[in-house]
């Protein structure tokens, strides 16, 4: 039932048990609401371009000025948490134990099929193996790259669209104390797009993600993304 509200063949649920709560606060002389959203998944699996995940998922969705005529609401404060986390790359290479905690900033939506967002917020992840793999299979990164993939919590803020069947990131900032890592990604229809830029030090990679594959440049890898960058 969700995945009709998902870009098509770019993001889809698989199998799972959850648990949905749904509590609303109800205006009908203005034909509006509130409403508070909990779903929790313990065991779920899901598709995300050519990645295969499973693990657990809690959803708790703030449904705020929820308008009936224009089928419009705000998500601010909503929260996504992911735990347990275990995906195969197309390299057929499994990682497990991620993690993620995803908060709202400021988002609006327009209910639809597939649904319509535009917002941003903030990401703590446990590390950048997953990211990474959504660029490039994580056994064509260089070793430097692979030792700070899983050195730690990662903190992220980044602008997302969902529109027309298309999943954006935008303007992605990731970091902790010892890298820095900067990207954005589109998601249409089993096609990716994308460019991200790793920084460790003196040392960076930067990343050209194509429907047909990706390509790493190494040199001048600073001046390739900023000239790649809208």
């Amino acid at each position: 039932m969700f995945n009709v509200y998902l870009p098509p063949d770019t993001v889809v649920l698989g199998k799972g048990k959850a648990t949905l709560n749904l509590a609303v606060d109800l205006d009908a002389e203005e034909a509006s609401a509130n409403a508070t959203l909990g779903l929790h998944a313990p065991a779920v699996t899901a598709r995300m371009a050519d990645m295969r995940l499973g693990g657990s998922l809690q959803l708790d969705a703030a449904l705020r000025d929820v308008d009936f005529d224009t089928r419009t609401l705000d998500l601010v404060g909503s929260r996504l948490g992911l735990r347990n986390v275990s995906f195969q790359g197309s390299d057929g290479r499994t990682v497990s134990g991620w993690s993620m905690d995803a908060s709202v900033d400021e988002a609006h939506a327009t209910i639809a099929a597939p649904l319509r967002i535009q917002g941003s917020g903030k990401v703590a992840m446990s590390d950048l193996r997953l990211l990474l793999n959504v660029y490039s299979q994580i056994s064509d990164y260089p070793m430097w790259m692979l030792r700070i993939a899983d050195a730690g919590q990662v903190t992220a803020q980044a602008r997302f669209e969902l529109d027309e069947g298309r999943f954006r990131l935008l303007g992605v900032h990731a970091r902790n104390e010892r890298f820095e890592v900067d990207a954005r990604l589109e998601l249409a229809k089993n096609q990716q797009r994308g460019a991200l830029l790793a920084s460790w030090g003196p040392m960076a990679l930067a990343v050209d993600l194509q429907p047909g594959g990706s390509q790493m440049h190494i040199r001048n890898a600073r001046d390739w993304y900023r000239q790649k960058a809208p």
